[in-house]
């Protein structure tokens, strides 16, 4: 039986999850079908449809706060205990009319931060951006570490752009959760100066195939990273998730990042 899998998000010019889940479909031998769905405008009757349509599907930008907050209400819909803090779904599954939602973008950035062997704990962590994958790396990181979240508007996060200059000096590591320097923003830089976080030791971009611009102009002894690793990480845990399998990161990460690298 071909599990029925998906992706929504908008604009989902590009996105590697359909390649990463054929993989884990033949590493695990389960006959799966992944389906790419540009969805502008998420509503109640799109979520119910998909529901209808879909055994499980990924939630991208910009829908991971709006999925959460059309589910309160439904007696069906089941949220995990890092949803109700988070208030952000990636991923759904649904099973015998229950609609099962979790977030396993915090898997993925409990798995970069191990694999790239960066030892989080007492930083001070700025986060750019104030939307749904925003509030999981604060969620994730705020237990170990001091965290900001940095917006254009002070009532979406801690901070505006107007007021970096004031404790910059202070920040360790940087995650930037924006579309900024990915289609169709390629070319489009962040409203920081760079040269005031002094004490910066990571700049961890959650988008991938971003263009290099974005971190020109950081010091050379400042560790960029994107979102790949976080990406496979957390698309392995939703696999296992519709599947029921036990894939181990470890174990396929590098088979599924030679894929994506060589088709891309």
């Amino acid at each position: 039986m071909t599990i029925r899998l998906g992706i929504i998000g908008w604009p989902l010019i590009k996105t590697f999850s359909p390649k990463i889940h054929q993989s884990l479909s033949m590493i695990s031998n389960i006959d799966i079908a992944y389906k790419k769905l540009p969805i502008e405008n998420f509503t109640l009757d799109i979520f119910e449809s998909l529901n209808n349509n879909f055994d499980g599907y990924n939630v991208t930008i910009p829908h991971k706060e709006k999925i959460y907050n059309l589910s309160k209400d439904l007696k069906n819909v089941s949220p995990s205990l890092e949803v109700d803090n988070i208030k952000a779904v990636n991923t759904v599954k649904v099973d015998d009319n229950i609609v099962s939602l979790s977030n396993t973008d915090v898997d993925g950035i409990n798995q970069t931060f191990e694999f790239i062997n960066f030892d989080v704990i007492d930083k001070y962590v700025l986060i750019l951006g104030s939307g749904g994958s925003a509030q999981t790396a604060k969620y994730t990181l705020s237990e170990n570490n001091k965290v900001d979240i940095v917006s254009r508007n002070k009532t979406d996060g801690d901070l505006t752009y107007a007021e970096l200059n004031e404790i910059a000096g202070d920040v360790e590591v940087i995650i930037n959760t924006t579309p900024l320097g990915m289609p169709p923003y390629e070319n489009e830089k962040l409203p920081i100066s760079h040269l005031n976080f002094s004490k910066l030791e990571l700049f961890y971009n959650f988008g991938y195939g971003v263009t290099k611009q974005l971190t020109s102009e950081l010091p050379k002894n400042v560790k960029t990273i994107d979102g790949r690793i976080m990406l496979i990480a957390q698309a392995i845990s939703s696999f296992n998730i519709w599947t029921g399998q036990s894939i181990k990161f470890n174990e396929v990460y590098k088979e599924i990042l030679e894929r994506i690298d060589y088709e891309n």
